[in-house]
């Protein structure tokens, strides 16, 4: 039989300081440890950290630090800014434009400066949120601003001889806004005081240096011109330079079109002439191989030409 002996003297320190951790075992049992001080803490870190926490946290959104023309509650910054990101992809939606760069600019301009520009957005803003909400009708709140729109405007005529491009921005938001509402007729008063100040400023080959702009007054003019079964009072086909179209027109052979277009019994020179510059376009965004996403303005000026 062979015996087994504990030696004593070859124990590790790993092994010592295992066993005297489980001999205090139930002697610290209800022990407090008193912390000490860290070396170069004093009392100034804790009130210094009481104040940066005190700090409010950096909340909001691009809106938020801008000035506008009347006071604004928080709530209505993020009505406006839901209102413009909305807007913004659909009238120029990712799929098929670049990034805007400076065309936000001039809108958030005349936010910024233009009392009637200002009011005219916060009632469209309040349109459109309430129509999310499943309400139509024209609330208190966008009928106070309407009010205050046609005010500002009417101030800025009898001060200024010549309509500022603000202005002349505040009006054609009033033609867009009771396109929203679903109320095309009383449109048409907006759309006629819109013809009468583009008239005031020399007429809309004018606005050719503010494509923004003139393609605004245009889209506002071809909106009431389908509700109403009338000519456009503006031709976009005077002031456009036409260079998508000429670039769609090399895409696909023009004897190929017309054949399509005889083959499908269009006949009117004019509906013939849309026919083809729509086959042109089409074949261009659906054809991976040609199709490049645009320039905002581009895409705007084909569906204002088309």
């Amino acid at each position: 039989m062979s015996f087994k002996f504990i030696e004593n003297d070859k124990i590790d320190g790993p092994a010592r300081k295992r066993i005297r951790s489980h001999v205090m075992k139930g002697k610290n049992v209800g022990k407090v440890r008193a912390l000490g001080t860290r070396i170069g803490e004093s009392e100034d870190t804790y009130s210094d950290m009481t104040e940066i926490l005190s700090i409010p946290r950096a909340v909001g959104n691009s809106f938020s630090l801008l000035s506008f023309p009347c006071e604004l509650q928080p709530h209505m910054r993020d009505l406006i800014h839901r209102f413009a990101s909305v807007g913004v992809h659909a009238v120029y939606p990712t799929e098929f434009c670049l990034p805007m760069n400076d065309i936000g600019h001039v809108w958030f301009r005349y936010l910024l400066r233009d009392e009637a520009f200002f009011h005219s957005v916060l009632a469209m803003s309040h349109v459109h949120e309430d129509s999310l909400l499943g309400s139509y009708q024209t609330s208190q709140r966008a009928l106070w601003h309407l009010s205050n729109t046609y005010r500002c405007i009417k101030q800025n005529l009898e001060k200024h001889s010549t309509p500022s491009d603000s202005t002349v921005a505040a009006v054609m938001s009033m033609a867009i806004h009771e396109d929203l509402i679903g109320h095309p007729g009383r449109s048409r008063v907006h759309v006629e005081a819109l013809q009468h100040i583009v008239e005031l400023r020399g007429g809309i080959t004018h606005f050719t240096d503010n494509q923004l702009l003139l393609q605004k007054i245009c889209r506002a003019d071809l909106q009431y011109a389908l509700h109403d079964g009338a000519y456009p009072r503006f031709n976009p086909n005077n002031i456009s330079p036409l260079v998508i179209r000429s670039t769609f027109g090399q895409l696909v052979p023009l004897d190929e079109l017309s054949n399509l277009a005889h083959n499908a019994r269009v006949y009117d020179p004019v509906l013939r002439g849309v026919f083809i510059d729509l086959m042109s376009i089409s074949h261009f965004f659906n054809d991976s191989r040609v199709f490049v996403k645009l320039d905002p303005y581009a895409y705007q000026e084909i569906l204002i030409i088309m």
